[in-house]
């Protein structure tokens, strides 16, 4: 009947999508599209594309509450970036590769992008003009790359941190915060993963490279380069 209330999807379909790293709310959507068939919810999740539900059918009601499981209730970093990041030591764990940095910047970029080809090796001198060892900024390389190839000799030329090629989390990145070309910049509170400048890369052009000047003018307290 019009207006019924959807049952719940089971929670072990919940907790098994987010721990793919898709954030519950987008998850819980993503089954009401596909009237909570766990594959079909999957498509729509790693397409990026999820249908409204049909106008006939009420609010989907809230799964019921289960105890923690691993992953549930996942700091930020971990809910956004996914369990692991890609460091030039090996795969680590999201919040340990992270380092407590105050400012995380995601950096939208790919290989077969001139103008991202041009915007990097600046962003890098900036980065590592930070000096060794700072908590200040961390940065994150969401890649658009199509092959692992370019990706590779791409992530080669940065000083950084990357989402592993092909993770869901670059597409969900992309469609949070509205990414609509490359190269983009966007910076984050390290601790919150709340919005700072959704076009950071504009801010850091303007501040000449100056990446201290781009947290200062953010409200994050720049702590003294290390010596």
């Amino acid at each position: 009947a019009g207006g019924s209330l959807m049952g719940a999807p089971p929670e072990a379909t919940v907790t098994e999508l987010c721990s793919m790293g898709f954030p519950r709310e987008l998850v819980l959507r993503a089954l009401q599209a596909a009237f909570n068939n766990p594959d079909r919810a999957t498509e729509y999740l790693l397409d990026g594309n999820i249908p409204p539900p049909p106008e006939d059918m009420g609010p989907l009601a809230p799964a019921a509450p289960a105890a923690p499981a691993a992953g549930a209730g996942a700091a930020w970093p971990e809910a956004s970036l996914g369990a692991q990041l890609m460091t030039k030591a090996g795969m680590q764990p999201t919040s340990q590769a992270l380092g407590g940095a105050e400012v995380v910047m995601l950096y939208f970029s790919a290989h077969w992008c001139p103008p991202c080809r041009n915007f990097t090796p600046s962003f890098a001198r900036a980065f590592e003009a930070l000096g060794a060892g700072q908590k200040l900024v961390q940065v994150v390389f969401v890649s658009a790359d199509r092959e692992i190839g370019s990706f590779n000799e791409y992530y080669g030329q940065m000083p950084w941190l990357a989402l592993p090629f092909g993770s869901p989390q670059a597409q969900l990145l992309n469609m949070t915060h509205g990414i609509r070309g490359i190269p983009a910049v966007v910076a984050l509170d390290g601790r919150t993963g709340r919005v700072l400048d959704a076009q950071a890369r504009d801010a850091i052009q303007r501040s000449g490279f100056d990446l201290r000047i781009c947290c200062s003018g953010w409200g994050v307290a720049s702590p003294a380069a290390p010596p």
